[in-house]
């Protein structure tokens, strides 16, 4: 099972609905972990597609900015069924175990963002409490196995899959990157699932201006074991006009890539952008790259 962090901007979103809203393609092996940065009822839509397609999915309840009890209360409002709450976790985590006592909660997900302390004995009593089922992060093989004898689903976590550059040029120094192999042998070392920042940074990134250097992020499979992400950019990396002509620059070299490889439905729909000679924005490219990964995971553990 595929466990990608996303958070609840608007074009992370939008590809979860793609892919819920399939009829072509069932996502099975795909449970979405869900960070609200947005109100929360920008999530009503995303939410109500994964329910209606009966996709599982985590939201984070403790999120920056909101407060558990409200973001627990908007999921029971309206008899949500497919959603585990989530808890973003850190080596001083006792805050989230005295919620765990204070809530009646239940398969809970804990999410550790940076690799799990297995020193440290503290966080042991979180770990093991019983209304926790999921504990994703990366960890020692020794607590690895205390956690499993323990019946934890436990899913490995790759926060740096994706290496972001401070600007879209500096991908220029290695177009085409090894993204992830977890997908290949997360069974092999008894996790139950993998889990990263999809196809974007690690680091939260609000807003922006219009790139010098559009850059198209695309993963694919380069063999049996490997995925690889490329990096489309444009011929044209000065200046920040014309940014209608750079997508159609680097939409080219996706067409020329993908001209003998299989496409998803994301890069068939982006492809479709540069036929008609329409710039979809720099937004819907994100889309498109999240639309892709999900589609490109879920397809291969489909048929493996």
């Amino acid at each position: 099972m595929y466990y990608p962090y996303l958070r609840s901007k608007q074009n992370e979103m939008l590809a979860l609905r793609e892919i819920a809203q399939s009829t072509t393609i069932r996502y099975s092996h795909i449970m979405p972990i869900i960070e609200p940065v947005r109100d929360l009822l920008t999530l009503d839509k995303t939410v109500e597609a994964l329910e209606k397609a009966d996709i599982p999915y985590a939201v984070v309840i403790n999120a920056q900015g909101n407060k558990v009890e409200d973001v627990y209360a908007w999921l029971a409002k309206d008899g949500y069924h497919n959603y585990f709450p989530a808890f973003i976790c850190d080596s001083a985590s006792s805050l989230v175990y005295d919620q765990l006592n204070s809530m009646d909660l239940h398969d809970v997900v804990l999410v550790f963002k940076n690799d799990i302390d297995s020193d440290n004995e503290g966080l042991l009593p979180l770990l093991m409490h019983s209304s926790v089922g999921t504990i994703v992060g990366r960890m020692s093989r020794s607590l690895k196995k205390r956690l499993s004898h323990a019946n934890k689903r436990l899913v490995t976590f790759k926060p740096d899959a994706f290496h972001s550059q401070n600007s879209n040029a500096q991908y220029a120094n290695a177009l085409d990157e090894l993204y992830t192999e977890e997908h290949s042998f997360y069974k092999e070392e008894n996790y139950d699932g993998f889990s990263d920042f999809c196809v974007l940074p690690k680091e939260l990134q609000e807003g922006g201006m219009t790139p010098t250097t559009l850059a198209i992020h695309l993963t694919y499979k380069k063999n049996e074991d490997e995925i690889w992400v490329r990096h489309f950019l444009s011929d044209n990396q000065f200046g920040r006009e014309n940014i209608q002509h750079k997508f159609k620059e680097a939409a080219i070299h996706v067409q020329e890539f993908y001209a003998t490889r299989p496409k998803t439905a994301a890069v068939e729909k982006l492809l479709e952008c540069l036929s008609e000679e329409h710039y979809p924005g720099l937004g819907k490219l994100k889309e498109y790259s999240v639309w892709n990964h999900l589609e490109l995971i879920n397809d291969f553990l489909a048929n493996n």
